[in-house]
């Protein structure tokens, strides 16, 4: 059987989304959009893309908003985020913003499938997946 062109088409995209996406099997498994409720129940504070891509947002409504694009993983039960530190997005006040990280680094303390709690300093901080 002679394999047509959408053939492979099909495996070349394939071939092409796993071997660009180097997240690990853990990473793999909590790509997704995650809410905090108490925030937002319509914006997600944090979308996991499965490209390793990912949007993280600060929001305090009707204050300032931002949000910043960069890559993530998951490594030895860590959290990590990598971005270049600029804001892309921003509602309010700009001069509350200060320094943004470029690299973060959250234990993972349980995911779920539908809740990922995240260790920050001394308390855990849960995000509900959607």
């Amino acid at each position: 059987m002679k394999p047509t062109l959408k053939t492979l088409a099909c495996t070349m995209a394939i071939t092409t989304t796993t071997a660009c996406s180097n997240l690990s099997d853990r990473a793999q498994e909590m790509t997704g959009n995650y809410y905090e409720p108490a925030i937002s129940e319509t914006t997600p504070t944090m979308e996991l893309n499965p490209d390793g891509t990912c949007t993280i947002r600060a929001i305090s409504p009707g204050v300032l908003s931002y949000s910043i694009k960069g890559t993530w993983n998951v490594l030895r039960d860590t959290l990590f985020v990598d971005s270049d530190g600029k804001a892309v997005e921003i509602q309010g006040d700009s001069t509350l913003i200060g320094d943004i990280a470029t690299h973060l680094a959250r234990p993972v303390v349980n995911f779920t499938g539908s809740q990922l709690t995240l260790k920050f300093h001394d308390s855990d901080k849960v995000y509900i997946r959607r």
